[in-house]
C-alpha cells in the first residue's frame, strides 16, 4: 500500500478534529437544551406549587373563621305570606282569587328571576285576596345547630314572633317581635320559623324553614334588613322573611329579647 502523503494525513486529521468539535458542540447543546427545559419545568412546578399553597392558605383561613362564631344581633321583622294555599284556596275568608296575579308572584319569586323582593311585596298587597281573606299571623324562631356549651340549655327555647295578643290581624306581612342580640353563629347555626293562620277552631301551618349561617353572614354585610327567600323550603306558602343583622358591639352579652313561644 502506497504511504499517505504528509498533505493527506493534514487533511484526515483535520476533518477528525473538525467531526470531534461537531460532536462536542451537539452534546453542549443538548446538555444547554436539556438544563434549560429543566430550568422551565423547574419554574413551572415552583409557580404552581405556590398556587396551590397561596389556594391552601386560603381555605385554611376561610375554615378558621368559620370555625371561630361570629357574634351577631339578629332581629326579625316580618315575613311575606303568599297570597293563597298550597291548594290555592285562600287563607281565611272565602275569596275570588286572581289566578293571574298568583301565577305571575309565583314566576317573580322563581330563582334567577332577577325581580326584587319590595316588588313581590307590592304585588301581593296589590293583588292577593285582602280583609278578612288574608291571615292572622302566629309563629315562632328556634335556634338549631351549633351553639356554645354556655348557651346550650336556653339556646333550642322557642322565641315568639307573634302571640295571639300581638298578632297582625289579616295581613301578609305580619310584625315581628323577636331578637337575638350579641348571638354567637358558627357554620352549623341554624334559625327555623314556624308560623301559622291563627283560626278559631283549628290553625293551618303556613311553613316550616330555616336560615343558615350563609344567609346571615350575607345579611350582615348588607348594613339593612334583608328579606331571605325562602319559598322553595315552603311550597310558596311562606315567601320572605324579613331580618335585619349586624356585627354586635364588643364585649355584648347573649340575649334572647322577646317573649317565649307558649
Amino acid at each position: 500500500m502506497k504511504p499517505l502523503s504528509q498533505h493527506t494525513r493534514k487533511l484526515r486529521a483535520g476533518l477528525a478534529f473538525c467531526h470531534c468539535h461537531a460532536d462536542r458542540e451537539q452534546q453542549d447543546n443538548n446538555l444547554l437544551a436539556i438544563a434549560t427545559e429543566s430550568t422551565i419545568l423547574y419554574r413551572k412546578f415552583s409557580f404552581v406549587s405556590l398556587i396551590f399553597a397561596a389556594l391552601l392558605i386560603s381555605q385554611e383561613a376561610n375554615a378558621a373563621d368559620k370555625a371561630l362564631p361570629q357574634k351577631l344581633d339578629i332581629e326579625f321583622l316580618s315575613a311575606l305570606i303568599g297570597p293563597v294555599k298550597v291548594n290555592g284556596k285562600p287563607w281565611d275568608a272565602a275569596a275570588n282569587i286572581n289566578r293571574t296575579a298568583v301565577s305571575m308572584i309565583s314566576d317573580m319569586i322563581a330563582p334567577g328571576s332577577g325581580i326584587a323582593a319590595s316588588s313581590v311585596v307590592s304585588a301581593v298587597a296589590k293583588d292577593a285576596p285582602q280583609g278578612t281573606s288574608a291571615p292572622d299571623v302566629i309563629g315562632y324562631v328556634v335556634q338549631k345547630g351549633t351553639t356554645t356549651t354556655s348557651l346550650a340549655k336556653v339556646a333550642g327555647i322557642p322565641l315568639a314572633l307573634a302571640l295571639n295578643r300581638q298578632k297582625t290581624q289579616d295581613s301578609y306581612t305580619p310584625r315581628f317581635y323577636a331578637e337575638y342580640q350579641g348571638w354567637p353563629v358558627y357554620e352549623g347555626t341554624r334559625f327555623q320559623v314556624q308560623l301559622w293562620d291563627k283560626d278559631l277552631i283549628r290553625n293551618d301551618q303556613i311553613a316550616v324553614v330555616e336560615l343558615n349561617y350563609d344567609q346571615l353572614s350575607q345579611a350582615a354585610k348588607s348594613e339593612k334588613p334583608v328579606w331571605i327567600n325562602v319559598a322553595d323550603q315552603s311550597m310558596k306558602q311562606l315567601l320572605y322573611i324579613l331580618i335585619s343583622v349586624t356585627p354586635s358591639l364588643r364585649n355584648t352579652a347573649p340575649k334572647m329579647n322577646g317573649y317565649r313561644w307558649n
